[in-house]
């Protein structure tokens, strides 16, 4: 395998376990990620297991603004005439703990995810908890990234989902404690007020990768 191609399985497994993540693989996208993960198990001996056993991040914020960080142009800059530097922003937060974090393995967040299928929130589901790769709340962002936070959903909206929907504590019962304690951590911050996302870079990086 060259490297394009070794780029393209990344992508494609990359891809695949986000989708995963916020909504059930059809049948095709499912065989082509159990042949991705085939080929790195190869390389890579537990990979899939690792990955199963790997964190998701859940970030809980609420209560920021942005702060424009674009530098100043300098006077040469200036004088020259130079391209603008590309716009900068960082979220500023009055409290800290108007922003928090918590981690939970990738198994059992797929196994949340099908549980919200079973009780009818299998089309709200990945508006309702978005997931990307590597997207942390205390970093610089540029206006793509901005952008993307600005369409996280509302979280009064999200807790009203979670208490409409029938059978769904005894569903998370059935699971046992850790999926007992995700559900509560999500349904308490929802319901003050936070907007929740889930980072998988851990889910990739485990062995110092990236894509």
């Amino acid at each position: 395998m060259n490297f394009e191609q070794e780029r393209r399985h990344a992508v494609g497994l990359h891809d695949l376990r986000i989708k995963e993540l916020r909504s059930k693989l059809s049948l095709s996208e499912q065989m082509e990620l159990e042949e991705l993960l085939t080929v790195q198990n190869e390389k890579l001996p537990g990979y899939g297991q690792m990955q199963d056993h790997s964190e998701v991040i859940l970030y809980a914020i609420r209560n920021y603004t942005w702060e424009d960080r674009t530098p100043e142009p300098t006077f040469f800059q200036k004088l020259v005439k130079a391209k603008p530097a590309p716009k900068s922003y960082k979220l500023s937060f009055a409290e800290l703990p108007d922003a928090d974090e918590e981690g939970w393995t990738f198994s059992l967040m797929l196994d949340f995810r099908q549980i919200m299928e079973d009780v009818g929130l299998g089309a709200e589901w990945p508006k309702m908890l978005p997931a990307e790769w590597e997207v942390y709340y205390g970093d610089t962002m540029d206006d793509g990234e901005k952008q993307w936070f600005e369409t996280l959903p509302d979280p009064a909206w999200c807790h009203a989902k979670l208490i409409e929907a029938k059978g769904l504590e005894e569903k998370v019962a059935q699971h046992g404690e850790q999926m007992i304690e995700l559900f509560a951590w999500v349904k308490e911050y929802w319901g003050n007020g936070y907007q929740i996302y889930a980072d998988l870079a851990d889910v990739f990086d485990y062995y110092g990768e990236g894509v």
